[in-house]
């Protein structure tokens, strides 16, 4: 009465069936991690009823939870008997309710527990729903033309989700612009060499796509680059600040280096021979 208060509804309800013994001896409650659900507006009384259930949360290793107006006879049996087995777990609550209260609430539980649902009610919620309506003149068409639509939806959603990249070797053509040769630093010729070709390498996958496909793949790899270099400067010009690198200043090399030679002189005693 406290929490309810005076104008509160406080109701009585039955708890699941103590046979099934799935509730821990300490909390006397039933804990389960992704149980498969079982709802039922009817009373369970056979073991064809729910031995599909039965089998397919055995067959996944999930415990399965069932909320019906009640089970007992042989399905209530089965469930005992997996339980003491140890072959999976299962617990039994009784539907809350009567009638059309209980239809509902059945109606109710089915849409908590449905992803798909949660999911539409989440995009009717934050976002808006979009219903993309199908038609053609027979169903072979139709079915042929939703799958596509299918396709297209769920490559849109991954492409929107995790981002995409440009086929035809124009990824690893764009990757070859990243690092320069002048800009990789490198300790000896052979290391330089090195660079320069794995850029190359970058760019040969481009290029013989192109030349597959008849095309001259330098003038084809050539524009590409030009429209890279392009959307880079355009980027720069609208852009109000950038980062920069700034240039090492070098030494001035020290004059006077030939100096040494002014002994050649001495090569006059080669007159001799």
């Amino acid at each position: 009465m406290e929490k309810a208060r005076k104008e509160g509804v406080i109701t009585v309800k039955e708890g699941k069936p103590s046979k099934t013994k799935s509730r821990s001896p300490k909390t006397q409650k039933a804990e389960f991690e992704k149980p498969f659900i079982l709802l039922s507006e009817k009373k369970i009384s056979a073991l064809q009823d729910i031995l599909p259930s039965l089998e397919i949360a055995a067959q996944a290793r999930r415990p399965l939870l069932i909320i019906a107006e009640d089970v007992d006879g042989e399905a209530l049996a089965a469930c005992i008997l997996n339980k003491l087995r140890g072959q999976l777990s299962v617990c039994v609550v009784k539907a809350p309710g009567f009638g059309d209260n209980r239809k509902s609430i059945l109606g109710d539980l089915a849409i908590e527990f449905d992803k798909t649902k949660l999911q539409e009610r989440l995009a009717k919620l934050s976002g808006g729903v979009a219903v993309i309506k199908v038609g053609g003149p027979s169903e072979v068409e139709v079915g042929e033309k939703k799958d596509g639509y299918d396709d297209a939806l769920s490559a849109t959603r991954a492409a929107v989700e995790e981002g995409i990249v440009p086929g035809g070797g124009v990824a690893l053509l764009k990757a070859s612009l990243a690092p320069t040769p002048e800009s990789v630093v490198t300790s000896n010729f052979d290391q330089s060499l090195g660079v320069i070709a794995i850029k190359n390498a970058l760019q040969r996958p481009a290029r013989t796509i192109v030349e597959n496909a008849g095309g001259e793949g330098s003038v084809i790899v050539g524009q590409i680059l030009e429209r890279h270099g392009d959307s880079s400067a355009a980027s720069l010009l609208t852009t109000e600040a950038c980062i920069v690198e700034a240039p090492e200043e070098k030494s001035p090399a020290a004059p006077g280096g030939m100096s040494g030679m002014g002994g050649m002189g001495g090569m006059g005693g080669m007159g001799g021979f």
